[in-house]
Formats: C-alpha cells, structure tokens, sequence
C-alpha cells in the first residue's frame, strides 16, 4: 500500500520516538523510508542521525536520508513528489498548553 515512506525530521526531542514509529510503518508495508530534513547538515547532526538509525534500523538499506534547505513545508512537500512518497509522517511539538505530540500522516497517492 505504501512502498515509499518519508518522516520529516527537525531534530527535536521527539525524533528518536518518530523514527521508530516510521521504521515500524514501513515494516508492516514492506517499503522504503525516507528522512527529510530541511536545514544545514553538519557532521555532529548526521552523526546522530546515523546513532539512531543504528538502534532502529536493522535494515539500512531501505533508508535513504535527504538534506535540503529552503522553506521547511514547501522544501517537504517537493521533495515527497520528487521521490514519489505515499505516504509523508510528521511529528507534531508540545509547544501550546492542550497539544499533545501525535504523528499525523498523510497519504500522498493520486
């Protein structure tokens, strides 16, 4: 149903959370993950990603990650076109009294 599944990271506390979740997702579909991150890649944030993938991801090889700049929802949201994602996870922040961290998906299929 979903070959192709991307996960927008910001490197936030609820991160590690949310990759497990993805990792789980694409081994009930049997796809691909892909990680977007929308900012500048350093060598200290892609040494934590690549610490996390390695507890998570027994598989590495069904898990491309893609560094972009730009404006993070228009930069997302072409980069799920550009890799024909079907289905794009988000992690939402506790930033206001009353908002749960939740993951909302969105099914990219035409």
């Amino acid at each position: 149903m979903y070959s192709k599944v991307a996960l927008a990271i910001a490197f936030s506390p609820r991160m590690e959370a949310l990759i497990a979740e993805a990792r789980r997702l694409i081994g009930i579909f049997q796809g691909e993950l892909v990680l977007i991150h929308v900012g500048v890649k350093t060598p200290e944030l892609e040494s934590n990603l690549e610490q996390i993938l390695q507890r998570h991801c027994a598989d590495l090889g069904r898990v491309k990650t893609i560094w972009k700049e730009g404006k993070a929802a228009k930069t997302i949201l072409k980069t799920c076109e550009e890799e024909q994602i079907n289905l794009l996870v988000l992690g939402a922040l506790k930033k206001k009294k009353g908002y749960s961290p939740i993951i909302w998906g969105l099914s990219l299929e035409k």
